[in-house]
């Protein structure tokens, strides 16, 4: 599906763009885009948000450079969220990230088997006439903490159902790829979210437990395609429309099934409606 609105200066509500990560590397499905997909128009807990959805986004370098640009320009959100897989992160845990890094997307191939240059981000995020150059890091303007806070309290009592299934690394025992080059720069940074996992999800007898949702302040959105979106995001905001960084990135557990995703979506949910009150609160 396209964007479910664009730019329109007939309606006074909160507009969120939301865009979620799809399929990537041997990962059939993705939760991120499944959620989105799973969204409203209309934000139940706040008739006074508006949900602009759209079709998952791809796991490509190139395709994210026109893609991001192109809806923002078409929707004109107000908020930007996006959404994407962090495969290690415990059951129930829902992570909000606070910035991303500008350089470090040459290690990790993309669905494409291509990577993100030293050249390529000279070319993109160097600057040039009267857009500046971008800084090593962006961060967004949301006071994360607060938002964490908010949300903690709403999602109270929420539990990621049990499944029957389990994840099981690839033939080679490990679960990531290895990057193509080495680099000091984000050697202390986790592999969580800044190497794609590279395995497939099988069968299992074993039962998982229910787990409560916990959301989460973190500052490690990799250095693949999530932390590569929400950079590129910020810097499309901040040099090129003037506008200050009302954009957030969310990690995801892993979630399968109806169940799991509806879940997912609650929580979603509450997310929204947390940035959309502190967003008018200003």
């Amino acid at each position: 599906m396209a964007d479910s609105a664009s730019n329109s200066n007939n309606d006074d509500r909160v507009r969120i763009l939301v865009r979620g990560f799809g399929p990537f590397n041997n990962y059939k499905t993705n939760p991120a885009g499944e959620i989105v997909y799973s969204l409203p128009d209309n934000l139940p807990e706040d008739p006074s948000v508006r949900i602009l959805s759209g079709d998952a986004l791809p796991a490509s370098y190139t395709r994210l450079q026109a893609l991001l640009p192109a809806c923002i320009e078409r929707t004109d959100p107000d908020i930007i969220v996006l959404l994407g897989l962090d495969e290690t992160s415990p059951p129930g845990v829902f992570k909000i990230e606070i910035g991303a890094d500008r350089d470090g997307y040459h290690q990790i191939l993309d669905s494409h088997r291509e990577v993100f240059t030293k050249r390529d981000g000279k070319r993109v995020f160097g600057g040039g006439g009267a857009v500046a150059k971008g800084e090593e890091r962006l961060e967004t303007r949301f006071d994360v903490d607060g938002v964490v806070e908010t949300c903690m309290n709403d999602v109270w009592g929420l539990e990621v159902p049990s499944s029957s299934s389990s994840s099981s690394s690839s033939a080679s025992g490990n679960s990531e790829p290895k990057p193509t080059t080495t680099s000091n720069k984000n050697s202390k940074k986790s592999s969580k979210a800044s190497k794609p996992a590279a395995q497939t999800r099988t069968a299992s007898t074993a039962t998982i437990t229910k787990h409560p949702i916990s959301i989460q302040r973190s500052d490690d959105p990799g250095t693949f395609v999530c932390g590569f979106a929400y950079y590129l995001t910020m810097f499309e905001l901040t040099h090129k429309r003037s506008r200050k960084p009302d954009v957030v990135f969310l990690h995801l557990p892993w979630l399968e099934g109806k169940e799991q995703i509806g879940v997912g979506v609650a929580v979603v949910r509450k997310i929204l409606a947390a940035l959309a009150g502190a967003w008018e609160g200003r």
